[in-house]
């Protein structure tokens, strides 16, 4: 190591470190309110029924394996109760950026052994605003996930490396392993402890490259699960594919410059940096960043005669950010803040070791003096930092605020309009998210997805005609084309087109045999033609591939209980009130199957009327079927006259909408009025 640790009091150094901690925290508070969807927000979280009901499935996230990230997003979801309440997701990747913040302190001060300056340089990553989309956006809970092991496990390996701990040395894999776990942006770990044996331990040899060993196996391992689940779930294009070599090595200069550039001056900062229009010398940023590569080496070559420092600072941010440089094509975009997050600690080193340099060079007043004007500079640094992140925070507040923000820096991404539609749709501003969805078919003709929403919006718009053209063409350009086979199904079955319905169906299912939409829709055909078993065989396999799907449990149970098979009812109706429970007609189904039970509970009894009178309350008591229902809930009770009195109440009502409910209801008064006994009988 080039510089001592300074004997400090282990409580100077807490008190420190808590500090940064509340600075970071109170620069990114606001993110606690954002209500941002971004990009795959929907995958993680909106649409991820093992996220609402975990369970022990793959999974349906499209990319990488990641479990810890799903795990831990499941836990916030137990918090949060709903995906529309995202505050608890938002708390827990603050707290993982502020302890990542304390773990790169430590770990540079580990290195250098200045505990002002690693702090000084932590504070700058943590209020920095390029780290704001990290814990903003809910996604990206991966980077954060992951970046907290790697930094345990380089820890881990300066401690192995002073000491030659075979604790420390468990540690570090065991470290490594999470942060594959979470995502494989760690998976260069290996390669960036054999720089810092290069430098600044200054110990790299054969020895040390075999004790690696166990580290490059898990490397390799992980590589290959990457790339297989990339395989399995999105298209991946290889150098040679849709960009040429010389094209990849425009995209490696333009990184190489841009994420610094962005470091030192975090201006019109996006989450969506689009690739440039002709991906060629005559884009500007190109330009820049084969220049500015080829001067940056050219230094770098010449720092070597006096130091490794600069060399091995720049190569580990190289490595670290390899994976995301585009290699293997994954995003349309060219570059993100996120990807910079771990790898940025390459920088950081370079930056610590830089001033703790200058620091032991000056002596006397002229340090004293340097060290008030870097404690000034660093106060000002940190303070624009914390204006610029609250500033680009703002933009996260709402779904509609953030996409035309980025669309300022990007008005010809397809992705971003497609995005913003989505979020216009979901609100119902159909008209608006009409001409965003024309506009991402515009620039991009062939997004099957695209096509799939806008005949969505066509649909609901009453423009049948057009609607099923553009499904059309999203079965044509859509990848999995099922969604697209069973919207279009269910458009022709409601203009009289069953057969052709029908057919969409099937082809959905022979390309997705698990894909529940289509498994309910034939289910409803099924249903209308008189197939009641083919209809419960169709609905059994919805609620297995489409877990959080409430209409599916519910009509099964309808189907099961007039089959006779009444016994079999309970657990569907109960999952579906556990899925809404705000659906009176679910709420009636469950406590009718409670009340219908042999014997029937105390306690059953109860559940059912705490349900009946839920959807009493909710239909204002004008539902003479659900007022039946919470009449023989009071009758089992004992509680007669409330009974009779419900039950008057629904008969008035039933003789008004449905004259043989009403029979049934005369029926059940007169059993109440002559003397019903709550031990013998049950609704």
């Amino acid at each position: 190591m080039e510089t001592k640790a300074q004997t400090l009091s282990p409580r100077i150094i807490v008190g420190l470190l808590l500090a940064v901690g509340f600075v970071v925290g109170l620069a990114h508070w606001p993110a606690l309110s954002a209500r941002a969807l971004c990009f795959d927000d929907h995958q993680y979280l909106v649409d991820n029924p093992l996220v609402k009901t975990p369970s022990l499935s793959p999974t349906t996230v499209y990319g990488y394996y990641q479990p810890l990230t799903m795990i831990s997003l499941m836990i916030d979801y137990a918090f949060a109760k709903s995906a529309d309440n995202l505050t608890p997701f938002h708390t827990t990747s603050l707290v993982l950026h502020i302890a990542n913040t304390l773990l790169i302190i430590v770990l540079l001060y580990l290195l250098f052994g200045n505990i002002w300056i690693s702090a000084g340089v932590g504070l700058l990553f943590g209020v920095h605003p390029m780290t704001v989309e990290t814990i903003a956006w809910v996604g990206e809970r991966k980077t954060l996930l992951s970046a907290f092991f790697a930094f345990w496990c380089l820890i881990a390996y300066v401690l192995y490396q002073r000491r030659l701990s075979r604790r420390c040395y468990i540690l570090c894999l065991l470290a490594y392993v999470l942060a594959m776990m979470a995502k494989p942006i760690s998976l260069t770990l290996p390669l960036i402890m054999l720089l810092m044996d290069f430098w600044p331990f200054k110990r790299l040899s054969k020895k040390t490259i075999f004790e690696k060993i166990p580290l490059f196996i898990l490397m390799g391992f992980f590589a290959a699960v990457t790339v297989i689940s990339q395989k399995l779930s999105c298209r991946i294009e290889l150098p040679g594919g849709e960009h040429s070599v010389l094209q990849i090595f425009y995209v490696f200069c333009h990184n190489i410059m841009f994420y610094p550039l962005k470091m030192i001056w975090p201006v019109n900062l996006s989450a969506h940096y689009a690739f440039a229009g002709p991906l060629d010398f005559s884009d500007t940023m190109i330009r820049v960043g084969v220049i500015g590569t080829g001067v940056l080496l050219l230094l770098l070559l010449l720092s070597l005669k006096f130091t490794r420092a600069p060399v091995t600072s720049w190569l580990i941010f190289f490595i670290a950010i390899l994976p995301t440089m585009q290699v293997l094509k994954f995003s349309d975009v060219i570059a993100s803040d996120k990807f910079a997050y771990l790898p940025s600690v390459g920088l950081l080193i370079l930056l610590t070791w830089s001033l703790g340099k200058l620091a032991n060079s000056i002596k006397g007043k002229a340090a004293a003096l340097c060290v008030a004007l870097g404690i000034l500079v660093l106060a000002l640094a940190a303070g624009g930092e914390i204006f610029a992140t609250r500033k680009y925070l703002a933009y996260w507040s709402k779904t509609e605020t953030l996409y035309p923000y980025m669309l300022k820096f990007a008005p010809r991404a397809p992705s971003l309009h497609f995005n913003l539609a989505y979020a216009l749709h979901s609100q119902n501003r159909l008209e608006e998210a009409l001409e965003e969805y024309r506009r991402t078919i515009e620039l991009d003709p062939n997004d099957g997805s695209a096509h799939h929403n806008l005949a969505m919006v066509l649909e609901e718009r009453g423009f049948l005609d057009e609607a099923v053209k553009e499904y059309l063409l999203a079965i044509k350009y859509m990848p999995d084309p099922a969604n697209a086979h069973s919207s279009l199904a269910t458009l022709l079955n409601k203009q009289g087109h069953t057969e052709e319905a029908i057919s969409h169906l099937q082809q959905a299912l022979a390309i997705s045999p698990e894909h529940g939409p289509s498994h309910f829709n034939l289910a409803m055909i099924l249903v209308s033609r008189g197939d009641y078993q083919g209809a419960i065989a169709h609905l059994s396999e919805c609620v297995k591939s489409a877990p959080d799907f409430a209409p599916a449990y519910f009509n099964l149970g309808v189907l099961l209980s007039q089959q006779g098979r009444a016994e079999e009812t309970l657990p569907y109706f109960r999952r579906a009130v556990s899925l809404d429970g705000s659906n009176p007609v679910y709420l009636k189904a469950l406590a009718g199957a409670l009340l219908n039970q042999h014997p029937l509970r105390a306690g059953d009894i109860h559940r059912a009327f705490t349900y009946a009178q839920k959807a009493a309350e909710l239909t204002h008591y004008q539902d003479p079927a659900i007022l039946s229902i919470l009449a023989g809930a009071y009758a089992n009770q004992g509680k007669i006259s409330q009974a009779i009195e419900i039950c008057q109440q629904a008969l008035v009502l039933a003789n008004k909408q449905d004259k043989t409910l009403a029979d049934k209801i005369n029926e059940q008064l007169r059993r109440y009025q002559g003397g019903y006994n709550a031990d013998s009988n049950s609704q």
